[in-house]
């Protein structure tokens, strides 16, 4: 439920990207976060580089908007 929830924040902050235009590298840091997230949760004995969680996505993709 919570990588549905910041799959779909996600989607909307790039959809407000001019088409044509690249996605800009903060958005795309948000893609590999929510990446982790999914690590985090689905495979946890791999463990990711720094914690991630469903509420920090969620502020970055606030912070840009």
């Amino acid at each position: 439920l919570e990588l549905e929830k910041v799959s779909q924040e996600y989607k909307k902050l790039v959809n407000k990207t001019p088409k044509g235009l690249p996605i800009p590298h903060d958005v795309t840091a948000i893609f590999w976060m929510q990446q982790e997230l999914r690590v985090s949760l689905l495979a946890q004995t791999l463990r990711t580089h720094n914690p991630k969680s469903a509420k920090r996505i969620t502020k970055a993709i606030k912070d840009i908007e």
